[in-house]
């Protein structure tokens, strides 16, 4: 019974020990919270946000370079392909304008610089002009030509702004080069395609043409062959004993 007070009595000196050493221990750190001054606390809060901040500040810097990377993109495919404006790589980089300078979003609300609004305005007037019809008259074509040229030319301008270029407006309309030979080709092919959508269309014959003379193929057994009987229908021992 004695044993089993002195026991008790030996936890609650332990427990009252261990209290007494907590309040301490409290009381020393409120004592270092209220004599830390504002230096202390930026330390401690770089130390924390630091590793925090490089992080997202790598991240804004990679989305940046990847943003001039494409409108650096786009004006070079545009001006290496201004002499063929029909090629996919053309057609493909304008396609790409409206998402290369589309801006950020802050907040919700989307911010562009000067330079990327007048490459949009710039894109958005050449674009509404190549989506209407052609003229079919020859001065009409030209008008419609010489539209699209300028046009074409403020975007390149706006581009070359915004990517730090400085062009004057007859080295981007004339400064290109194409051979007359690609010229040529581009013309023969749609010549081509053209007539033959037209034949299989019924629009227009297949041109052939018999000449007198010549010699269609004979078959080893001597027989007319296809084509022979397709240009001489009449077999040549009735025309040779016509004739006769």
């Amino acid at each position: 019974m004695c044993d089993s007070h002195a026991h008790g009595r030996g936890l609650n000196r332990e427990h009252l020990v261990t209290i007494r050493f907590d309040a301490i221990y409290r009381e020393e750190e409120q004592m270092i919270l209220n004599d830390m001054g504002i230096n202390e606390w930026l330390i401690i809060g770089s130390t924390v946000a630091g590793p925090i901040l490089a992080v997202q500040a790598q991240k804004w810097v990679e989305l940046l370079r990847a943003e001039a990377n494409k409108q650096a993109w786009i004006f070079e495919t545009l001006m290496t392909t201004r002499g063929a404006r029909l090629s996919h790589e053309h057609v493909r980089a304008l396609n790409a304008i409206d998402l290369a300078f589309y801006g950020r979003r802050i907040f919700g609300t989307v911010r562009r610089t000067r330079e990327a609004q007048d490459v949009i305005d710039a894109w958005r007037n050449y674009h509404s002009h190549l989506n209407t019809n052609v003229p079919t008259t020859p001065e009409g074509n030209a008008t419609w030509g010489a539209t699209s040229e300028e046009r074409f030319v403020n975007l390149l301008a706006a581009l070359a702004k915004a990517n730090h270029y400085r062009f004057d407006r007859s080295q981007l309309q004339s400064g290109g080069y194409t051979p007359m030979a690609y010229t040529n080709v581009d013309q023969e092919q749609q010549a081509l395609r053209l007539g033959l959508l037209q034949v299989l269309a019924g629009v227009r014959a297949f041109p052939v043409e018999a000449r007198r003379g010549s010699r269609a193929p004979v078959s080893p057994s001597g027989a007319p062959t296809a084509t022979q009987a397709a240009v001489d229908p009449i077999p040549r021992t009735e025309s040779a004993e016509v004739e006769r």
